[in-house]
């Protein structure tokens, strides 16, 4: 995986590798990599909201390789908008899925946080 990685950033100058997951051989060679909710991949789990607060991959690998959210990250819904939270308490960068341009000229309010905070 390390020698994919290095091949990928050397096709050109100044290319920005990410990637799917993070742990301790994936981050040397990239910039972000998408972080998993605990157990929580496309549907979150009961409890979700006691997951955050502890922004393990980012005190480990933050200054290396940064975490971005994953996936139901639209805020359509309240479970929407506590995974994009999860994901701030976990130290991620602020993130979105979205289907349109409309979702970002016309944000709902948890979309139209995650784009403060990005700005910031």
């Amino acid at each position: 995986m390390r020698k994919l990685i290095r091949h990928v950033a050397e096709l050109g100058e100044g290319l920005v590798v990410g990637g799917e997951g993070l742990n301790e051989i994936t981050m040397q060679g990239q910039s972000f990599a998408q972080a998993h909710l605990f157990k929580s991949w496309q549907e979150s789990i009961q409890g979700l909201d006691r997951t955050g607060g502890c922004n393990l991959n980012e005190r480990l690998f933050g200054k290396l390789c940064r975490t971005i959210g994953y996936s139901g990250l639209s805020g359509r819904t309240a479970n929407e908008e506590l995974r994009m939270r999860m994901h701030l308490d976990h130290g991620a960068i602020p993130t979105v899925t979205i289907r349109s341009a409309a979702d970002i000229t016309h944000p709902n309010p948890a979309v139209k946080r995650m784009l403060e905070l990005a700005s910031s």
